[in-house]
């Protein structure tokens, strides 16, 4: 029931634009848009990793990935910044 955060933000009324991916400061890959609503746009980035090591900057790949891997937990890590 994982879904891309721009769902939810184009959901609300937000237009969406693709961005870059980023790389932080200990090397993760984050996915990355802008969200744009009159006046108003932030900066959301987001990314997706398990208890074994494994990161996905986007829903679509990690639910390819751990489709049937029960025994594994995921965290979604979603950043929004005024931008």
């Amino acid at each position: 029931k994982l879904h891309p955060a721009s769902d939810c933000f184009e959901g609300v009324g937000y237009t969406t634009f693709p961005l870059p991916i980023r790389i932080d400061e200990s090397n993760k890959r984050w996915s990355c848009f802008s969200a744009v609503k009159k006046d108003e746009r932030i900066r959301v980035c987001e990314r997706i990793e398990d208890n074994h090591g494994g990161e996905w900057t986007d829903a679509s790949s990690w639910y390819w990935t751990a489709w049937g891997q029960g025994n594994s937990e995921w965290w979604a890590f979603t950043v929004a910044q005024s931008d």
